[in-house]
């Protein structure tokens, strides 16, 4: 799946706030920063949605949906 500018834009900005936190506190190991990265990564991207709703006919799905917990 590709980012669209804002998705892009929302993971940078979700990474660099992560970023900063982590950074006042400690030294942080380059494996660290890939994982803090990949876990502030949009749970669902606009081309997923776009394919997923051109799939079904019942209800509509949104990348603004609030992630599960």
């Amino acid at each position: 799946s590709v980012y669209t500018p804002d998705e892009h834009s929302e993971h940078f900005s979700r990474f660099k706030d992560q970023l900063d936190e982590v950074l006042l506190k400690e030294e942080v190991p380059t494996d660290s920063l890939i994982e803090l990265f990949n876990n502030t990564k949009p749970a669902l991207l606009q081309s997923m949605v776009d394919k997923i709703n051109s799939m079904q006919q019942s209800w509509t799905a949104s990348k603004d949906q609030p992630p599960f917990k």
